[in-house]
């Protein structure tokens, strides 16, 4: 493995220039060492002591400018790394893993650690059931289809996590690790809209900050999904957001370790999450919304005359 292999995180500072073409320098503390690291905007090279890494193509995870961003490859093993940010730290994200090469659909999606492995990213963008469900939920506030991108790349343990690859926050990928499904769509629905709640953050953060959501190196809670129904939606960490959409997919009413499926029905209008869909979601909003559940409240904070623009029933979900 390259220098980063046993390193989750590294912050980058002594940048010099920004413009495209400028070489940024920064420093990687390796046991008593440390070691000058270089990035190369024309090249599109980072360079850690004796490792180089280059940006992949195709899908534009090339490294940029201001914020720094990219997704690069080791030049001689498949490990790779991620430049973005972090709590507002510039940072490279290292222990990305892709999967062993072999055939799609096996039982069990392997993931190395460690090590060289053969491996390649496959990536597509949402099928047609994928997309409507994802309207359904999100209505207009999500960057058009094609600039949203699922992969099968994996964080540190095969987690998956969501990455704007550009500052204006599209294109989005979504790395569903050994939960992408190249052929057809993702089983794991309620997981595919958690990371699609990141995709939604990602467009209204836009010009901010290019952020790794849901990679390990950005949780500084013990149990970062955790909520309990009841406080404002901008008073939810990122993660919180995700995890309160997700239970909404699930029937569920809150997260303590574990979700709570089956107190509601899927996609339940009568349940204390909807609030944050109808308000909060659906209107890209962090406005207050009432705690109540009347028809009445309902309607207003979502901007809606009539129940029926306000709620209809679901596509048919996939998975429970």
């Amino acid at each position: 493995m390259g220098i980063l292999g046993d390193i989750g995180k590294v912050v980058i500072g002594g940048v010099l220039g920004g413009p495209a073409g400028a070489l940024a320098v920064f420093t990687v503390e390796h046991g008593q060492e440390v070691i000058e690291g270089t990035i190369d905007f024309a090249r599109q090279v980072v360079t850690i002591g004796e490792d180089v890494y280059r940006a992949i193509p195709p899908e534009a995870f090339a490294i940029a400018g201001d914020p720094l961003h990219g997704l690069l490859k080791h030049e001689f093993e498949d490990e790779l790394i991620l430049l973005g940010y972090i709590a507002g730290d510039a940072v490279i994200y290292a222990g990305l893993t892709w999967p062993v090469a072999g055939p799609f659909g096996a039982a069990a999606h392997l993931y190395a650690a460690g090590g060289v492995v053969f491996g390649f990213i496959d990536h597509r963008r949402l099928n047609d059931q994928e997309w409507e469900m994802a309207q359904y939920i999100f209505r207009d506030t999500l960057p058009d289809r094609e600039h949203i991108v699922l992969t099968n790349v994996a964080g540190i343990d095969g987690r998956p996590f969501t990455f704007p690859i550009a500052p204006l926050g599209v294109p989005v990928v979504i790395n569903l690790a050994g939960k992408y499904d190249p052929h057809s769509t993702t089983p794991d629905g309620a997981l595919l809209y958690h990371e699609m709640t990141h995709v939604w953050q990602a467009k209204r953060a836009a010009l901010r900050e290019v952020y790794l959501y849901d990679a390990r190196v950005g949780v500084t809670r013990e149990e970062p999904y955790d909520f309990n129904p009841g406080k404002q939606w901008r008073e939810y960490q990122m993660e919180q957001q995700a995890a309160i959409v997700e239970a909404w997919t699930l029937g569920a009413t809150q997260r303590q370790g574990k979700f709570d499926p089956g107190v509601h029905d899927q996609f339940a209008l009568a349940t204390p999450l909807f609030r944050y869909v109808n308000g909060n979601i659906r209107r890209s909003s962090d406005a207050d919304t009432s705690s109540g559940q009347s028809l009445a409240q309902l309607l207003a904070d979502g901007g809606h005359d009539t129940l029926a623009e306000m709620y209809s029933a679901p596509p048919a979900p996939w998975w429970s």
